[in-house]
């Protein structure tokens, strides 16, 4: 999505309940910069974020499947999904265990 790329993961919080998180990353070009192409990140893969999360009780973020005719109207109405809580990673490490620092400084944990 310009003008930033998006990983969509998904991981298990303290109580082991899956959570839905949504990196926002840096451009495409910059991505490609790095060697994170589209095809680098495959489904199932496992990397590590360490970054900037949204605040507690900040709405996460949706995006919209196509849409779906309805019948009365015969109009196409987009139907909203939630795609996880907003992360800014500062360190993203790749499933080859490559990391990948974006900007200065350091990510503690």
């Amino acid at each position: 999505m310009n003008p930033h790329g998006y990983i969509f993961v998904d991981g298990r919080n303290e109580k082991g309940e899956i959570e839905h998180w949504a990196l926002e990353t840096l451009t495409t070009a910059q991505l490609d910069s790095y060697g994170l192409g589209k095809v680098s990140l495959k489904v199932g893969d496992v990397v590590e974020v360490c970054g900037f999360a949204t605040k507690d009780g900040v709405t996460s973020m949706k995006s919209y499947q196509a849409p779906e005719p309805i019948s009365l109207s015969l109009k196409s109405i987009p139907r909203p999904i939630l795609t996880g809580k907003v992360v800014w990673p500062k360190t993203l490490t790749l499933p080859d265990g490559k990391k990948l620092t974006f900007g200065q400084g350091t990510c503690g944990n």
